[in-house]
């Protein structure tokens, strides 16, 4: 696909909110479009189709970061055990003296786990978190985020001229 095609694909379907969804998931290749596709025969107002038409695309957008995020936990899970051991050895390679390794690797056999695991649900949250956030930092009043736009509208000015 080439950069033409995208920006036809892409823009035009930006240009018509109420049915966006289905120019950017035609229904033969994504079956849940099918509801929309009905609704846009039976439903003329525009206003309406927009609203289900957003409706549909955070429920699509959470059907499938729900399962990346299912995903990613049981990535993280199967990783526990294998960097509980690999510290193990990293603890006790790095620990100076021989009571200094012997209590360091100790506490790491006994509390690694735990700590091993609250470093995963820490994770877990976090990546929630940052797909709760749909518009990313333009939600926030992030002042560093306002200093980058204001730059690439700079840049973009710099450009035209």
């Amino acid at each position: 696909m080439n950069l033409y095609n995208y920006c036809e694909r892409y823009l035009t379907a930006s240009k018509f909110e109420a049915y966006r969804e289905l120019a950017l998931h035609p229904a033969p290749i994504s079956i849940l479009t099918t509801p929309i596709m009905i609704l846009s025969f039976m439903i003329p107002n525009k206003t309406i189709m927009g609203d289900i038409n957003d409706a549909y695309s955070k429920f699509n957008f959470w059907l499938e970061n729900l399962l990346f995020i299912a995903a990613f936990t049981i990535f993280e899970l199967l990783m526990v055990i294998p960097v509980w051991i690999k510290n193990i050895a990293q603890i006790a390679w790095a620990s100076k003296g021989l009571f200094i390794t012997v209590f360091n690797t100790a506490i790491w056999i006994f509390a690694g786990l735990f700590i091993t695991f609250y470093i995963l649900v820490t994770d877990v949250v976090n990546l929630f978190k940052l797909l709760k956030d749909l518009q990313g930092c333009r939600s926030d009043n992030n002042q560093e985020c306002k200093n980058e736009e204001d730059k690439e509208d700079e840049d973009v000015l710099l450009l035209s001229c």
